[in-house]
């Protein structure tokens, strides 16, 4: 227990700045853990001693098959994520980590001050906004509670602010949205109580992400991770690289943007017109970069082609196109028999529209002239 406790004292000595004191502690508790065989105080001691270096990148390269060797996955990912967000931000690699994080259950954006230093989070905006999917704030590492908001609408209010980017739109607009049934001059008061709820919800210090210029209303995104942002920049990289020959250029960010689609845009207000659009739109384009990347890796990497034409009939069970690349995959790979079933199950999904089937001998046939 002695070394444990000698660890908890250097992280706060490190969270409040005496770095030469965390440092002294870590090096007393590593020593002991040698003595006692300890690898779990070993992992987190050299961990911690990685983090007061200048470039902690060496040693918690170090520190990562440590964690894993004491079974420790979810702390040896964490560090594996820190030294991707250092070396490589954004990157395909930062991007799988993050989801193998999220599927854990565990933010990717850590959430203690220890978890937060060791993935790198300190660096990222302090605000994150996801709209993919789950509408969710996260404000330094740890999600906005929904009593933070005090009123839905500086909620909504935010959530109109990112679908009308492209366009910042004026005061009266955002109000008819707010309150479609009543005059601008009625709700011009309650429109300005909406945007002081707001800024109070995120946070005073970030008075500059909301932009008001004149009767505009926008978002300043340098002070915030919005995915929807990052998808859509993703995407354009991609698909530009292939419009303009450069293959080779596109298959990362085409992953990266795939990978980033976690839902349809805003999924909770599935009913609410003015999000329609903009998330056709974003739903449209993700099927765009799901096929293009698709088309890229065949026939290279049969298992993940085939998983990517799947993911594009779970949001279009209709797509024919889609139905006959399984299909195809399947054949080249000699699994005749999965062929023959999903053959079945676009048959039904036709008959639902009254048209007939393309046969699997045809569509096999159709590539290979």
């Amino acid at each position: 227990m002695a070394i444990e406790c000698r660890l908890a004292e250097a992280w706060v000595d490190l969270a409040s700045g005496d770095a030469e004191a965390a440092g002294q502690r870590c090096r007393q508790a590593w020593d002991e853990a040698r003595q006692r065989d300890n690898r779990a105080a070993l992992a987190e001691a050299a961990m911690l001693q990685a983090l007061l270096e200048s470039d902690p990148v060496p040693g918690l390269r170090e520190a990562a098959p440590l964690w894993r060797e004491v079974g420790a996955e979810l702390h040896a990912t964490r560090v594996e994520l820190g030294i991707a967000r250092r070396e490589a931000p954004g990157s395909v690699e930062t991007m799988a980590l993050e989801h193998r994080l999220t599927q854990a259950g565990c933010s990717p954006l850590g959430g203690t001050f220890v978890d937060r230093l060791v993935t790198g989070t300190r660096d990222l905006p302090p605000l994150v906004i996801r709209t993919l999917g789950a509408f969710s704030v996260e404000r330094d590492g740890k999600p906005l509670p929904h009593t933070a908001w005090r009123s839905g609408k500086a909620r909504e209010l935010l959530k109109i602010l990112i679908v009308l980017h492209d366009r910042q739109p004026t005061r009266e607009e955002v109000a008819h949205l707010l309150w479609p049934d009543e005059p601008y001059p009625d709700v011009s008061n309650r429109l300005s109580v909406a945007l002081s709820l707001l800024r109070s919800a995120l946070g005073k210090d970030l008075d500059a992400l909301i932009v008001a210029e004149g009767p505009r209303l926008g978002l300043n995104y340098d002070v915030v991770d919005l995915d929807v942002m990052r998808f859509r920049q993703a995407a354009d990289r991609g698909l530009d690289a292939v419009s303009s020959g450069n293959v080779a250029l596109a298959v990362e960010p085409l992953t990266l943007a795939e990978r980033s689609y976690a839902g349809d845009l805003l999924e909770e207000d599935r009913y609410t017109p003015w999000i329609d659009e903009a998330r056709d739109d974003m739903r449209n384009l993700y099927l765009s970069v799901t096929r293009t990347l698709a088309r890229l890796l065949e026939p290279q990497e049969p298992d993940r082609v085939l998983m990517l034409w799947l993911r594009v009939l779970d949001r279009d069970p209709y797509d024919e196109p889609a139905h006959h690349e399984i299909c195809r995959v399947l054949v080249r790979s000699g699994r005749h028999g999965e062929a023959a079933r999903r053959h079945g199950v676009y048959a039904a999904r036709m008959a639902e529209l009254d048209l007939p089937a393309v046969p699997l001998l045809d569509i096999i046939g159709s590539r290979q002239q």
